[in-house]
């Protein structure tokens, strides 16, 4: 079996979307949380195992090209299988709020990712330091785009525990930080760029907005 067969077979890139619910105001969360009960839109087979293949052709070049001694022992048949459960176990993973939010790690990848435990993790969320949103089934998920570069997106804390102030509800929080303003950059990618000061005070504005 090949890196790609296999690739494809763990599912490393599935595409599902959900409906389109994003909303503004405090009903956001609520329609966010909705989505994942409606259906996931099938694509013909053939363009669904089309995509899949060509995600999977580059994330194996974007391996080889990261790790170039990949090929010397990982990549050999006794050491594949091995290989790529390693890989899938850090991939944030897909869901049907991927099309609002983007893909989202388990607790299990973003300690990886971190490098910190499970306690640390919920230590963060409960900080404000960390957005954890929970499926009807209980699972914790994060949003990936709190990440970057293996570390949380700097002066995210402070603004999440801004939003805090006005609501308690982890999807809408999460909303606001994906949503791009004005067909601009959107709240989390402007704290990557660091304007911590500037997110911090219009997070301020709509927590009190919404908890008016």
């Amino acid at each position: 079996m090949t890196i790609i067969q296999k690739a494809q077979k763990t599912g490393l890139h599935p595409h599902v979307k959900g409906k389109s619910v994003l909303a503004s105001g405090s009903g956001g969360g609520a329609g966010l949380r909705a989505a994942h009960r409606g259906e996931a839109v099938k694509r013909p087979r053939p363009a669904r195992h089309a995509v899949a293949r060509d995600r999977a052709l580059r994330l194996a070049d974007a391996i080889l090209e990261r790790v170039p001694d990949l090929d010397e022992w990982a990549l050999d048949d006794e050491h594949l299988d091995e290989t790529v459960d390693m890989i899938a176990g850090v991939l944030p993973r897909r869901s049907l709020w991927d099309e609002l939010l983007g893909p989202f790690y388990t607790t299990h990848s973003l300690g990886k990712v971190l490098g910190v435990s499970r306690q640390a993790i919920g230590k963060r969320v409960g900080s404000g330091s960390l957005v954890r949103v929970r499926t009807q089934d209980g699972k914790s998920l994060y949003p990936a785009f709190q990440v970057r570069d293996g570390v949380l997106v700097p002066g995210l804390g402070e603004v999440v525990q801004a939003l805090r102030m006005g609501t308690d509800d982890e999807y809408l929080i999460a909303q606001w930080l994906a949503t791009p303003v004005d067909g601009g950059l959107s709240p989390i990618e402007r704290l990557a760029a660091g304007d911590v000061d500037g997110m911090l005070t219009q997070a301020s504005h709509t927590a009190m907005a919404w908890a008016a």
